[in-house]
């Protein structure tokens, strides 16, 4: 009897101990702040813009990305609301100076954010998918980016660091 107490009361301790770290990795970061592209950390190639900003407002499951992009000489600005919640959310964008309607799922991955947004553009259907993570600093932002366009696909990763 006093054994088995003795294990119950063991396991008990341990799962106490355990669970808090179990938590501490399931987290989400907070992606939350102005992030400016980083272009001598970053790849170069078609999906990777003269310059960027980030402004990310993030609340629970809530998630605003005002966009600044500069890209070939033209300045871009759009802004997208998002949850982070699975569920389709809907927004507009600028690409070739058109608007165009931008349909986003965003899902979680322990600490990762998947950003996977499709669009009907003039030559077709177009697929993007950004992967977020949070340097180990907390200062950087870390994007693996991969798009899929008519007859195309790139990928590139995209250093963002934190301003302030």
């Amino acid at each position: 009897m006093r054994i088995t107490h003795r294990i119950m009361l063991a396991a008990a301790t341990l799962s106490l101990a355990v669970l808090p770290g179990i938590h501490a990795q399931a987290a989400h970061p907070n992606f939350s702040g102005v992030w400016v592209m980083d272009r001598a950390r970053s790849d170069t190639g078609q999906l990777t813009p003269t310059s960027m900003t980030l402004t990310i407002q993030q609340s629970g499951n809530s998630l605003t990305v005002d966009r600044e992009i500069l890209n070939s000489g033209v300045n871009t600005k759009s802004r997208m609301v998002w949850g982070t919640d699975g569920n389709v959310w809907k927004n507009k964008a600028t690409m070739g100076g058109q608007s165009i309607d931008v349909s986003s799922v965003l899902t979680w991955a322990g600490p990762r954010l998947t950003i996977r947004s499709s669009a009907k553009t003039a030559a077709g259907d177009a697929v993007q998918t950004d992967l977020w993570a949070l340097g180990p600093d907390g200062k950087s932002l870390m994007v693996h980016r991969s798009a899929n366009l008519p007859g195309t696909q790139m990928a590139a990763n995209l250093v963002l660091v934190k301003k302030g």
